[in-house]
């Protein structure tokens, strides 16, 4: 690739993850996969769904696991969050991945209510979550 093909990528990378809430996370997420600097802004979003995609099948996992292992106690809370990181793969996810080739307002949308999901998981615990590092993933 040449050095300007590569400052070019580097630069829409930046200007993209310019306008999401989490600028130093975007930048890491997207630096992380080789596939982002041929990408465009669409590709760029798919990249990210795809990251939101992975951190919500660990958050599910770690989910089932504390389910499992907790007997009764914060059981209701854990139920909470299953429902909530399902939501969000079974509804976010795929309705994002579909909208940013077409309309991605709809992506956006449900990029930002996994957000909504992983506070509500985190809310559900009264301050003492043992999910707090999953959902700030």
């Amino acid at each position: 690739m040449l050095i300007s093909e590569e400052i070019k990528d580097q630069n829409l990378i930046a200007t993209t993850c310019k306008n999401t809430p989490n600028y130093r996370l975007c930048i890491n997420t997207l630096q992380a996969d080789r596939g982002s600097a041929a990408a465009d802004v669409a590709g760029l979003g798919l990249i990210m769904v795809a990251a939101v995609k992975e951190k919500s099948k660990e958050a599910l996992s770690t989910v089932n696991k504390l389910l499992v292992k907790s007997g009764s106690n914060p059981k209701k809370a854990l139920q909470q969050c299953r429902d909530a990181y399902k939501a969000v793969l079974e509804g976010d996810v795929p309705e994002a991945e579909q909208s940013l080739r077409g309309n991605p307002k709809f992506a956006e949308n449900g990029m930002a209510d996994v957000a909504v999901e992983a506070d509500s998981c985190e809310a559900a615990f009264g301050g003492k979550s043992p999910l707090t590092v999953v959902n700030k993933a």
